[in-house]
């Protein structure tokens, strides 16, 4: 898919491998709460080099799809401090009672 694109072969190939690793690692974060900040930019990060692979094959329905979850990303970002049931407010609910 990505032979008319000036990416090399190699380098697409080696994305495509580490690609659900870290989207696995970044779900998961964010599903459970743990370094949700750094998870939730990691994930617009990810979505961002994802919406410049499909526009460079200029895959626009792709692209359109990819730029809602980036929206979905910003807007969690945003709420990130209404965060009471994850485990960095776990954590800080911990530390904060030890002192």
């Amino acid at each position: 898919m990505f032979q008319k694109t000036p990416l090399p072969g190699w380098s697409v190939y080696t994305f495509g491998y580490a690609l659900p690793i870290v989207e696995t690692l970044v779900g998961a974060s964010v599903l459970f709460g743990f370094h949700t900040r750094r998870a939730l930019i990691s994930g617009s990060v990810l979505m961002l080099v994802l919406t410049f692979g499909s526009t460079l094959r200029q895959d626009w329905p792709t692209v359109g799809i990819q730029l809602t979850y980036s929206l979905a990303y910003s807007f969690l970002l945003a709420g990130i401090r209404f965060d009471c049931y994850g485990i960095d407010q776990m954590l800080r609910s911990l530390t904060q009672g030890e002192t």
